[in-house]
């Protein structure tokens, strides 16, 4: 467990709303992985994952959140914070959108509102990788 509080995990933001994940949002997380071009997880893959996420989420406080826009209730992608390459006292921030949705400054706004809530933990640093 990490010396910070846990963030947040239900974000809003003027045009967004991020919140734990649901067994639901399995077959939408398999069409974004699908967008990358490295393969089609299985839905029940896609359900493993948001399982391991959650309860990953319960232990650091930390977690990688679905993005709905409010309007839509839509799922566009997902925001949030992860170990990643980094550590759990400065973890990565990371977010992957669907393309259909690239170009509006949702990842922006998302990104936002998860540093928000990264500094209400107490946290001063995070990190950043990027893929192609």
């Amino acid at each position: 467990m990490s010396a910070y509080e846990p963030m947040s995990f239900h974000l809003e933001t003027e045009r967004l709303r991020l919140q734990p994940w649901a067994e639901t949002d399995a077959e939408a997380l398999c069409a974004l992985h699908a967008e990358r071009g490295d393969g089609n997880p299985t839905v029940e893959e896609a359900r493993m994952n948001i399982a391991n996420g959650l309860a990953s989420a319960a232990n650091s406080g930390i977690a990688l959140l679905p993005i709905r826009r409010r309007v839509e209730n839509d799922f566009i992608g997902y925001c949030g914070l992860l170990v990643g390459r980094a550590t759990i006292e400065e973890p990565e921030i990371a977010y992957e959108l669907f393309q259909r949705v690239h170009g509006n400054g949702y990842a922006t706004e998302a990104a936002r509102a998860v540093l928000d809530a990264a500094i209400a933990t107490g946290r001063r640093r995070l990190w950043s990788t990027v893929r192609t």
